[in-house]
């Protein structure tokens, strides 16, 4: 490699789980990450940079309907020349992408696309006639313009060759977190599992977990009916996170004593939870891959997935993965497993080994090869 490349990345928003990404990226190269904004309405999750040195800046900006309009962005791209480009392929983006690529090549700079879409859904926060007349547009430049990809899992691998993206440009990744991040040393000396259990009101029970946004297209309904179906008394459902589908589901959820919600929780109250679980379930429709499945096979524990979430790559041997709205498969599934203590022990040690590969390192190990691959050429 000719030097230590100066990367531009232009990221849609402060991602907690990003930063140590970009943390470790900025000890190989000379990074400055451009947030488009510091985060949208629906996350709860802290956008705190303390503790992480790498250079970065948010981005002064407005939304126009779904879509973020980033109007300081050319000062920043004129002040300062960068090698590679990196640009997250949020469609929330287009503008500012747009104008990223328009500069990057008129300076012959390279151009490195991190892509999460797939085929399934990856417009559904964008309204159809924005997808139509701009978006559709805008990404077919872009994707003739880049010199390379990150496909954020095998899913988007296949929708990138679909898109006539020659296999040689990819640079596949997956979805992946830092130990500490997680408060993975929480176990480190042992975890009692019961007590935790006991201290939350848990006492001899089995503890079904879902952690993430309360919508729609996560299957939060279809698991609520699920769970309600299987009328056992020695099992929990518990449902970590908020949304807009909360007050439906509180409702739905009535009438039963072991459904519990606990609201957003992060940092180490949602490690507790994911050390105190003896199952995790993210029945989504659609989900690009899934940072929770990540988190819960770092704790070890079994998974019920479906064919809509890009994690069911992961699963092998760790987990069951089902169609997304069924709710007959859901309820055998979650019944196979509280049923059976050895199979999730299996399933239990099967998701540690995994987890290993789903780490900080090996995403950053990805990265840098995408880099320097094209800066050397």
């Amino acid at each position: 490699m000719r030097g230590k490349p100066t990367i531009f990345l232009l990221h849609s928003e402060i991602s907690y789980y990003r930063l140590p990404l970009f943390e470790e990226l900025s000890k190989r190269f000379y990074l400055h990450v451009y947030f488009c904004q510091v985060k949208s309405k629906k996350r709860l999750w802290t956008t705190s940079l303390d503790g992480y040195s790498f250079r970065n800046t948010v981005l002064r900006s407005i939304n126009i309907g779904p879509l973020i309009i980033n109007y300081s962005l050319p000062l920043y791209l004129l002040r300062e020349k960068y090698d590679v480009y990196i640009i997250d392929d949020d469609p929330r983006l287009v503008f500012s992408k747009l104008i990223t690529v328009i500069f990057a090549k008129f300076f012959g700079k390279k151009i490195v696309v991190w892509e999460e879409a797939t085929e399934k859904g990856q417009y559904n926060k964008i309204k159809d006639i924005i997808v139509r007349y701009v978006f559709y547009p805008v990404r077919t430049l872009i994707f003739k313009k880049a010199d390379a990809f990150i496909a954020w899992g095998k899913e988007t691998q296949r929708f990138l060759i679909k898109c006539g993206i020659p296999e040689n440009k990819i640079y596949l990744t997956t979805e992946g977190i830092s130990k500490d991040q997680i408060m993975y040393g929480l176990d480190k000396g042992g975890i009692d599992k019961e007590k935790l259990k006991a201290e939350k009101g848990f006492h001899n029970k089995k503890v079904v977990l879902f952690v993430g946004y309360f919508s729609k297209r996560k299957g939060v309904v279809e698991l609520i009916k699920a769970f309600k179906n299987l009328k056992r008394d020695d099992s929990v459902l518990v449902m970590v996170g908020a949304g807009e589908e909360e007050r439906f589901l509180r409702s739905l959820a009535s009438g039963s004593n072991n459904i519990f919600f606990t609201g957003y929780l992060d940092g180490m109250e949602k490690a507790i939870y994911y050390s105190l679980a003896d199952i995790f379930v993210l029945p989504s429709f659609v989900d690009p891959w899934s940072l929770a499945i990540v988190e819960a096979m770092f704790f070890g524990l079994p998974i019920i997935t479906t064919e809509g979430v890009g994690g069911k790559e992961a699963i092998d041997g760790n987990g069951i993965v089902i169609q997304p709205g069924d709710v007959d498969s859901l309820e055998k599934a979650i019944n196979e497993l509280l049923n059976d203590d050895e199979l999730r022990k299996k399933m239990s040690y099967r998701s540690k080994k995994l987890a290993e590969e789903h780490t900080i390192d090996r995403i950053v190990q990805d990265f840098v090869k995408a880099i320097e691959t094209v800066y050397d050429e």
